[in-house]
């Protein structure tokens, strides 16, 4: 009877229904999954941009001192050179000095 196909054609329908709503209701999971993944992901990320990111302020504040004291020895050095320097000439012309001076005593 036409009464019985159109039940038939419901429960067919619903068997349909009840099918494609499991199947969303799976995909609907495995999406929540990979959200849920993907946060995780992007926590560990951003625990792993911060603690780069703090390695790299100390690497900088460390950097600046080697560079600080680098550049004060050399500021050192250079003033130990143009002591020597200094030392070097007053050396050579007490040297000279001395000599001319035993060179008259010696005439």
């Amino acid at each position: 009877t036409s009464k019985d196909k159109f039940i038939k054609d419901l429960q067919i329908k619903l068997k349909k229904s009840e099918k494609e709503k499991e199947n969303l209701n799976k995909k609907i999971n495995n999406e929540k999954r990979e959200s849920m993944d993907l946060i995780k992901k992007c926590k560990r990320l951003e625990h792993e941009l911060y603690s780069i990111k703090t390695d790299f302020k100390q690497y900088q504040k460390e950097t600046k001192l080697k560079n600080d004291s680098n550049r004060n020895n050399h500021i050192r050095l250079n003033r130990a050179l143009e002591d020597a320097e200094k030392y070097k000439n007053l050396l050579t012309k007490y040297k000279s000095e001395n000599k001319n001076s035993n060179q008259i005593y010696n005439k």
